[in-house]
C-alpha cells in the first residue's frame, strides 16, 4: 500500500537529550514526517518555510533561535518552560514520575523517614520530582523533608541551604548547614538527592558525622552520569530519566500532529512506552530500615553480598559480633525472619527482578544470586510462583 505524502517539521532546540530526540523521531517515523533538527548553527541555512509545524527546546540566551519560533506562523509546541509566549503549548515531562519511583523503592525497604535535597529555582523541574516524591508518600500517610539549594538571597527559610555555586561563600558554611541538616533528620533516613554530585557532598558529610551508608542514610539520586553513581567509594543507587524524557519527545510530537489535524486535546493517557524507570539499586540504598544497627548494618552487608554462594549463618554471626542465640532474636525482631529465611526470600527477590528485567541467562541470574546452580534457582522459584525461571521470563514481558 502506498503512503501518503510526508509532512515537514522542525525540530528547533537549543539543546536536545537524546532520549527526547528518539521519541520525537519514533513518532515522526510512524506518522510518515519528514523532520529536520535546527540549532543555532543551522538555522541561517533554512531557506525556506513550507514546514507544518515546529517541536522546540529553547533556551532564553539564544535570541535567534527563540525570535525564529515565536515568529513562525505555524503549529508548535516547546519542551521546555524557559519561555514565556501563549502560542507555544508546552509539553512537559513527567518528572513526578521519577519521584514516585523513588519513593515506592523506600517504601518497599520499609523507610519512615524521608527527605528530598535539590536545586531550587522558579521554573526548573526539580519541583516536579519533589512533588513526584512526596505525593506518593503522602498516600501511605508519611511526610517528606527537604532541603533545597538556591542562589537567590530571597530565600531565607531553614531548608534552604545558601551558598551553592557561589565562590565568595565559604565552602565550610555550606557543608556545615548540610551535615547539620543530615544530624538532625530522624534515622533511619531515606534521601533523594537530585544530583549526583550533590550526592557526593552527602556521602562526605554522612562519613564526618559517622552516620552509615546506608544503614543510617539511604541514598538515590538521579543517574546522569551514570558513571558517578557506579564508581564511588559507595556505589549510588540512581534512576534515570531515560523513558521520561522518550515520552515527552513522543508526546511532544502527537501533539502538533493533533494541532495541525484538528483533532482534540489533551493526550490519551497511554502509549507503547514505559512510563517511569526503576532504580537501579546498588550499596547506598540496599537495605531494610530498622531501628537496630547491628541489625542495619548486617542486613546491609547481607544485600551487598547475595551472590557469595558462601553467606552462611556462621559468617553473619561472625560479621555481626554478636553471639549466635542473640542474633536470632534480634534479626527475627526486626525482620520477622531467621537469617536463613531473609538469605533465601532477598536471593528470590534479586532472581525475579532479573528475570523480569534483563535478558541474562538462567545460569548467569543464578550466579549473581547466590545460588549454587540454575536447578536450586529453578526449584525455589517454582515453590514460590509454580513457573520456570523461563516461564517467569516471558510471562514478565508480557505485562
Amino acid at each position: 500500500m502506498k503512503r501518503s505524502k510526508s509532512k515537514r517539521f522542525l525540530l528547533v532546540h537549543s539543546w536536545i537529550e537524546y532520549q527526547k530526540y528518539l521519541g520525537i523521531l519514533t513518532y515522526a517515523h510512524n506518522a510518515n514526517w519528514t523532520l529536520q533538527a535546527v540549532n543555532w548553527k543551522s538555522l541561517p541555512l533554512l531557506h525556506h518555510n513550507n514546514f507544518a509545524g515546529i517541536i522546540s527546546q529553547l533556551h532564553p540566551n539564544e535570541h535567534q533561535l527563540v525570535e525564529f519560533v515565536k515568529q513562525a506562523d505555524c503549529p508548535k509546541v516547546e519542551l521546555c518552560d524557559f519561555i514565556d509566549d501563549s502560542a507555544l503549548i508546552q509539553v512537559p515531562a513527567e518528572y513526578d514520575a521519577i519521584g514516585a519511583a523513588v519513593a515506592d523503592h523506600f517504601l518497599e525497604r520499609h523507610f519512615t523517614s524521608f527527605m528530598f535535597f535539590g536545586f531550587y529555582t522558579e521554573r526548573r523541574h526539580s519541583n516536579l520530582y519533589y512533588d513526584g516524591f512526596r505525593a506518593r508518600l503522602a498516600t501511605k500517610g508519611f511526610s517528606t523533608e527537604c532541603i533545597w539549594l538556591t542562589d537567590n538571597p530571597r530565600h531565607t527559610e531553614p531548608n534552604f541551604l545558601r551558598g551553592y555555586h557561589k565562590p565568595n561563600i565559604p565552602p565550610q558554611k555550606y557543608y556545615s548547614t548540610l551535615m547539620r541538616f543530615l544530624r538532625a533528620a530522624s534515622k533511619p533516613l531515606a534521601l533523594f538527592v537530585e544530583n549526583p554530585l550533590d550526592a557526593l557532598d552527602v556521602l562526605s558529610c554522612c562519613h564526618t558525622l559517622q552516620l552509615s551508608v546506608p544503614a543510617h542514610v539511604a541514598i538515590v539520586c538521579l543517574s546522569e552520569p551514570e558513571m558517578i553513581c557506579a564508581l564511588t567509594e559507595i556505589p549510588l543507587s540512581s534512576i534515570s530519566n531515560s523513558s521520561v524524557y522518550f515520552r515527552q519527545g513522543y508526546r511532544a510530537a502527537e501533539m502538533l500532529d493533533r494541532m495541525i489535524s484538528g483533532r482534540s486535546l489533551p493526550l490519551p493517557e497511554t502509549i507503547d512506552a514505559p512510563l517511569a524507570e526503576q532504580v537501579v539499586t546498588r550499596a547506598s540504598s540496599n537495605v531494610l530500615a530498622v531501628d537496630n544497627d547491628a541489625i542495619a548494618q548486617l542486613i546491609a552487608y547481607i544485600m551487598n553480598n547475595l551472590d557469595n554462594p558462601d553467606l552462611y549463618v556462621p559468617t553473619l554471626v561472625r560479621q555481626s559480633g554478636i553471639s549466635r542465640s542473640t542474633l536470632y532474636s534480634l534479626f527475627v525482631k526486626h525482620t520477622g525472619l531467621s537469617l536463613a529465611a531473609f538469605i533465601r526470600r532477598q536471593r528470590l527477590l534479586r532472581a525475579k527482578t532479573l528475570l523480569a528485567t534483563t535478558d541474562k541467562k538462567i545460569q548467569t541470574v543464578a550466579n549473581l544470586c547466590g545460588f549454587s546452580s540454575a536447578r536450586n534457582l529453578r526449584r525455589a522459584l517454582k515453590q514460590d510462583t509454580t513457573l520456570t525461571p523461563r516461564a517467569y521470563q516471558a510471562s514478565s514481558a508480557l505485562t
